[in-house]
């Protein structure tokens, strides 16, 4: 079983590990071959311009016809490297015999021109360099052997010995012996850090992939993996299948145990999944509670027996003290369940929803073309348009918006948004690209689709179509960019016809831009040119809050709080709640952690509508059976983030269990009366209250006292009674009193 947050491997191959020693030289990489062979040629073109200067100017010359004959053959080396080095680089033994070649050739010159005193000695200098430089240890202490070889036996053999030759001959010698190992050792350095790099690069990319906590993949690894799959299976054929697994009763653990028995368990979890699955699976944690395998070549049986066992393997896993987890999974099967990235997640999410439901182990999704259920066909016909290309579209927006909710920093936001609108709109390319203002320049950030379509790292920011996007901070669509000046690529090229470029605006700057690009003229519509501008506007609200809880530390001032806060949510909706919550709460003699988290919770009561689409918190109307699934699930995504940051931990709960209506109706637990948190019950009615009283697109505010009389109304049903005569009192004219500062929070 491989580690799969190391990656997915190619069939057939097994993972690398990233902490292997280093290569021999023996074993060098292609770059380095090709390095060694363009210098090798540059040895012997370089050999014989020195041997015509020697010639020319030196004392003792080597006869012209020797000199002749070494630089035609060294020239015919040089030519014969040189064609190799840009087509097909020579190996390192075949480099080896080269350097020796070289030594030879300077051992003949050196034989025929004063041998001891020859000036052409130093040229040995020029075969020992580029051995030290690339070969390993031995091949250059033979080499240096073979120099000296070359350089003392002609010598000896001519001239004989006396104390004066070898008096002579030590420094040349000792000149060369040096040079190589200074050589050598230098250049071993230098590959070992070369190697090092490498090593922490595999590394930083590993772990970019994997999961913390878990060492599962992460959402950004099952993603990636998901698309490659999509790709191989439209270029070769084959099947491959998505199953998501869902934890059951897991809170329970969490609440009554703790977060660290809670985070024993998920490890356990995570290594049963891991020993269930084939070698080729890839399996990421896919939130909280919730993991995702990607079953390679996998077709509908093999899914559903894969299924099964990661259920068991739950089973198995997940009994700790008196409490027992247990799962439920969903999948489907590319080109049986779905034609496309996104529409196979969701398939496959929809599955697990009906299992859970009907309370069953797992479910497949349905067939592509396949009759509906009467189930399906109801809740159709319930939500109107829900079952066409606005249900399509919204279901897109949902999954984005649930992905995006769990992004913990801003690269794995923005590739997480660039995923998703592969496939989902007509384009070859999509890029999404960070606006730097200091060098006025656009950093590539993430990029999807033909390595030879990628846009450069940076451009300038004041050209082109993104330049005309930074200019206006509007869209830009190009119908034929062959006849649009601001398109600045290469228009003679069929591969890019048209353009869709939509700003992204975090904390009311901008950003940077989406801009995708497609192989059809005139490939956006009025409805895809809405489609990314609603993706850029949930990039914007999980770039805002990315920042927002980089910035939050397990200390600080509530006024810190207030301000990231409204990073968050603009506008003094959650300062009004806050404060009214901390006045609340003061009231019903809550104190120290407990008020704390409910006014923390109050001022972050709507982050997890970051996991919503952002058109439906503002729609008008009566929301579909869908959208109100959707808006429904925003508690749990807002206790998802905020639980891992210390600061905020008590308080996720809190916002977890605002929607929990008194009478047993709210959600999503469907907790009723004092079984509802007594914060979250103070959250609830002070939410409302400043809800009531707040204008919206589709209403204006309530007055004071149409809001008292709301107030009236829920109590019993929606909201504790108890907590609405505390709020009535409190809502009285002249009881208001100082909101929190920084030495009371």
């Amino acid at each position: 079983m491989i580690d799969s947050a190391a990656g997915p491997p190619e069939q057939g191959h097994t993972t690398p590990d990233v902490t292997a020693a280093p290569l021999h030289a023996g074993s060098a990489e292609p770059v380095d071959l090709a390095l060694a062979t363009t210098s090798a040629a540059l040895l012997f073109a370089v050999l014989p311009i020195v041997l015509v200067i020697f010639t020319l100017f030196a004392s003792m010359a080597a006869p012209t016809a020797v000199v002749l004959l070494v630089g035609v053959v060294s020239l015919a080396a040089a030519m014969t490297l040189g064609l190799a080095a840009g087509r097909r680089p020579f190996d390192l033994d075949a480099l080896f015999t080269a350097d020796l070649c070289a030594v030879a050739l300077i051992g003949v010159v050196v034989a025929f021109s004063g041998r001891y005193h020859s000036p052409y000695v130093e040229l040995f200098l020029l075969a020992v360099v580029h051995a030290a430089a690339f070969q390993r240890r031995m091949r250059v202490i033979s080499l240096i052997l073979a120099v000296l070889l070359a350089y003392l036996i002609p010598s000896v053999a001519i001239s004989g010995l006396s104390g004066q030759d070898a008096a002579d001959a030590v420094i040349p010698s000792l000149t060369i012996v040096l040079a190589g190992g200074l050589i050598y050792a230098a250049a071993e350095r230098l590959r070992r850090q070369r190697d090092a790099w490498a090593d922490r690069e595999a590394l930083a990319r590993r772990l970019a992939d994997q999961d913390p906590l878990t060492g599962l993949g992460n959402y950004r690894l099952f993603w990636r993996t998901v698309e490659r799959e999509v790709a191989r299976v439209r270029r070769h054929g084959g099947p491959f299948s998505v199953v998501l697994l869902d934890l059951d009763r897991f809170k329970a653990v969490n609440d009554d145990l703790g977060h660290r028995a809670g985070d024993a368990m998920l490890q356990r979890v995570a290594r049963g999944l891991a020993d269930a699955v084939r070698r080729e699976d890839v399996t990421c944690r896919h939130g909280g509670d919730e993991f995702a395998v990607v079953a390679v070549q996998a077709g509908a049986e093999e899914a559903d027996q894969l299924a099964g066992r990661l259920v068991d393997a739950v089973t198995k896993a997940g009994v700790v003290d008196r409490h027992r987890v247990t799962a439920t999974a969903g999948w489907a099967t590319f080109g049986v369940h779905a034609e496309s990235v996104e529409e196979l997640v969701l398939k496959a999410d929809d599955a697990m929803r009906k299992a859970k439901r009907g309370g069953r182990r797992s479910a497949q999704a349905r067939a592509v073309g396949s009759p509906q259920s009467s189930e399906d066909l109801d809740r159709q016909a319930s939500a109107g348009r829900s079952g066409g290309a606005e249900s399509d579209e919204l279901a897109l927006l949902g999954n984005l918006a649930r992905a995006l909710a769990a992004a913990r920093d801003e690269r794995t936001a923005i590739e997480t948004a660039v995923a998703h609108l592969v496939g989902a709109v007509d384009a070859e390319i999509v890029a999404a690209a960070r606006l730097n203002r200091e060098d006025a320049r656009f950093e590539t950030v993430a990029f999807a689709g033909p390595q030879a379509l990628a846009p450069p790292m940076t451009q300038p920011a004041d050209a082109g179509v993104l330049g005309a996007v930074v200019a206006d901070e509007q869209p830009v669509v190009l119908g034929d960019v062959r006849r649009d000046a601001r398109y600045i690529g290469l228009p003679e090229l069929p591969d890019v016809r048209s353009e869709l470029a939509v700003p992204v605006f975090d904390r009311g700057e901008l950003w940077g831009v989406l801009n995708l690009e497609s192989d059809r003229a005139d490939a956006y519509s009025p409805d895809d040119l809405h489609f990314v501008q609603a993706v850029s506007v949930q990039l914007g609200r999980a770039l805002a809050c990315v920042w927002a809880f980089s910035q939050i530390g397990e200390e600080g001032p509530a006024t810190r709080a207030y301000e990231l806060a409204a990073a968050v949510e603009p506008g003094d909706e959650c300062w009004r709640v806050a404060d009214l919550a901390w006045r609340l709460g003061r009231n019903l003699g809550l104190e120290g952690e407990e008020l704390e988290s409910l006014y923390l919770a109050a001022l972050f009561h709507d982050v997890g509508t970051v996991g919503v689409p952002a058109g439906l918190m503002v729609k008008s109307g009566r929301l579909t059976d869908q959208e109100l699934a959707m808006v429904h699930e925003h508690p749990v995504i807002g206790e998802r983030m905020l639980r891992p940051l210390p600061r905020l931990h008590r308080a996720a709960s809190v916002v977890r269990h605002e929607h929990e209506r008194f009478d047993g109706r709210g959600y999503p637990d469907g907790l009723s009366g004092e079984e509802i948190p007594l914060t979250s019950r103070a959250l609830l009615a002070c939410d409302a209250y400043v809800a009531m009283t707040s204008a919206r697109p589709f209403r204006p505010a309530m007055g004071y006292a149409e809001a008292l009389a709301e107030l009236h109304q829920a109590a019993g049903s929606q909201l504790d009674p108890k907590i609405v005569v505390a709020l009535l009192r409190l809502l009285e004219p002249g009881k208001s009193e100082p909101a929190p500062t920084a030495g009371t929070v």
